[in-house]
């Protein structure tokens, strides 16, 4: 297999968030990375260069897989912050709104109460004999007022009420969106974990081949004693 420099820089600089140097790669990669040069350095492309090289496939894969699976859960992870604090704002605007109806809906029970009341202070001026004219003129202009005042409450609870059904569908637009943030990010977390255990599997391969390569020369030193022994 054929080393390639740049998908190995590139997989460092998005570990780490630069290109500084390789101590930026997780420590699973790090110990992985060593097994391989501890088995190059045992003689291993000489003597068990097949398992050298299915370890150092391995690894790229693996710091392909780590780095994609870190990018993803850094996605999920901000889509899932922005999606919590579109909610929280949503039910914030959401209690406000319910609020501020509550109260103009209890001040349009009041206003009514206010209207029956003049109605009934207007019976009552009739039946104790004050002309209609008198009645009309201290009754009539205070009841306008009142019903005035009723019909601007009957729009701003309408509107109130509209405004609470967009809060709602904010808030479960949102609940969704946390909900797909949440499966990606545990996605994305156990694709990291799987790309972390490949790092055991290069171990295992380059220990393998450690091993096997320091068997090959143990063997061959002890031929060549062999030969000189008469």
């Amino acid at each position: 297999m054929k080393k390639h420099p740049f998908v190995w820089l590139v997989v460092v600089c998005v570990l780490g968030g630069g290109c500084s140097s390789k101590r930026e790669l997780s420590r699973e990669s790090r110990n992985a990375e060593t097994a391989i040069e501890r088995a190059e350095d045992a003689g291993a492309k000489k003597y068990d260069p097949a398992n050298l090289e299915v370890a150092k496939d391995q690894l790229e894969a693996s710091r392909a897989g780590e780095a994609a699976a870190l990018r993803d859960r850094q996605k999920a992870h901000d889509l899932l912050l922005t999606a919590q604090k579109r909610d929280e704002r949503a039910k914030l605007r959401l209690t406000n709104r319910k609020a501020t109806l509550a109260e103009a809906e209890e001040e349009r029970k009041n206003q009514l109460l206010t209207l029956d009341a003049l109605k009934t202070h207007g019976e009552d001026l009739r039946r104790s004999g004050v002309p209609e004219a008198d009645v009309t003129n201290m009754v009539e202009p205070q009841e306008q007022m009142v019903k005035i005042r009723i019909r601007t409450l009957d729009a701003q609870i309408a509107s109130q009420k509209k405004e609470i059904e967009a809060m709602e569908a904010v808030r479960k637009d949102a609940g969704m969106e946390i909900d797909v943030a949440k499966a990606r990010l545990k996605s994305s977390s156990e694709r990291l974990q799987a790309a972390r255990a490949g790092y055991v599997r290069v171990e295992e391969q380059a220990n393998l081949a450690r091993a096997n390569s320091l068997a090959a020369r143990r063997g061959q030193m002890s031929d060549q004693i062999g030969e000189l022994t008469p």
